[in-house]
């Protein structure tokens, strides 16, 4: 919700259309705890909406984002998403006047929802002219990035962007291992931006040395100067970046300190080591495939490890693991990273025309 108001501001979006985003936003892509939306709990709690159910579970497949208009048939309007490039034959609950001035060539943004075969224009319509169509690919690139699962959102329809989602993410992973040598380097807090800089340059340049014919340049993308990994890490004594093939790029504050545990447990004879560890796994920005990982590298020494940090004698891992995970960790957050998903049409149009 809040991405959307803050990109939007540029465009001048009416306050009234930020409040329905923010509303719509909580009503089907908000998730509570146990993965249920509010829709979900609605439709528990209401018996007299069970002839309705299927069609109200359906809405938590609303679509919302940017839409280049297609045709306007007056109550039915034909638009593409700007992320996974499928069409949506939509239709105004309002009727034709409600959706008049949306014009061919034009964009919008807004939300649809299923209806069967159908889709239905919800909330309000924010109109942008043909002419803004640079600034609405900016867009659509940055909400790409923000949101990568938008742009892979039904792969059966649209099975090559997955495709060519995976050839990025491996394409990626063999550039970190080419210039590091491993899948993962320890460096200081100060020089996370840096070592990320290095990797990032390394893989353009394999980019274009790959390339068979001539491309224009894309902009050269620098964190050096981003604020955000100053801010996180700088105080940090060592920061972990871990790349994999699935996933993409990971930092992990802490994380030699933490391997080296499960190499050596009689480090824990600091208490700081063990709270460290049990940071990790209490905090769920920390992956459950991490600390899986640490376990298939130092597996005689996983029941001691956890034994000490949980304070448990006795602690088997084969026994007691699984539930510990299950409960501190029940989202393994794994999923293609941004950097691998493929870039929208409309913004590789905009850079090729430059």
């Amino acid at each position: 919700m809040r991405y959307y108001r803050r990109q939007t501001a540029t465009l001048d979006l009416d306050p009234f259309d930020q409040l329905v985003v923010a509303v719509e936003s909580l009503l089907f892509e908000h998730r509570y705890d146990d993965r249920t939306t509010v829709l979900d709990r609605f439709v528990t709690r209401r018996r007299d909406v069970d002839t309705r159910r299927g069609l109200i579970d359906s809405w938590n497949d609303s679509v919302h984002g940017y839409f280049e208009i297609l045709d306007n048939g007056h109550d039915q309007v034909l638009l593409i998403n700007l992320l996974d490039e499928l069409t949506y034959t939509c239709y105004a609950s309002m009727g034709g006047a409600s959706v008049a001035a949306l014009e061919p060539g034009g964009f919008v943004m807004t939300r649809v929802l299923p209806v069967g075969d159908q889709w239905l224009l919800s909330g309000s319509q924010r109109y942008f002219p043909a002419t803004t169509r640079p600034e609405i690919a900016g867009l659509a690139l940055q909400l790409s990035l923000k949101r990568p699962g938008l742009v892979l959102r039904n792969p059966d329809s649209n099975p090559d962007k997955r495709r060519q989602a995976e050839r990025n993410a491996r394409w990626l992973h063999e550039s970190f291992l080419d210039c590091f040598g491993t899948d993962r380097t320890v460096v200081q807090g100060s020089r996370v931006a840096e070592t990320y800089q290095r990797f990032i340059d390394h893989h353009a340049a394999r980019i274009r040395a790959r390339a068979t014919e001539p491309r224009p340049t894309p902009p050269r993308m620098s964190v050096t100067d981003d604020p955000a990994y100053t801010e996180q890490f700088a105080a940090a004594d060592s920061v972990g970046i871990v790349h994999r093939e699935d996933s993409g790029i990971w930092f992990f504050v802490g994380y030699d300190v933490v391997a080296s545990a499960f190499a050596d447990p009689t480090t824990l004879a600091d208490p700081r080591v063990a709270e460290q560890i049990n940071g990790y796994l209490e905090d769920d920005t920390i992956p459950r495939w991490l600390l899986d990982d640490l376990h298939d590298r130092h597996p005689d020494h996983v029941d001691e490890v956890w034994a000490t940090v949980l304070n448990r004698p006795g602690f088997g891992w084969s026994r007691d693991g699984s539930e510990l995970l299950d409960r501190h960790k029940p989202d393994d957050l794994t999923g293609l990273a941004p950097g691998c998903i493929p870039s929208p049409s409309i913004a590789l149009e905009q850079l090729t025309s430059h």
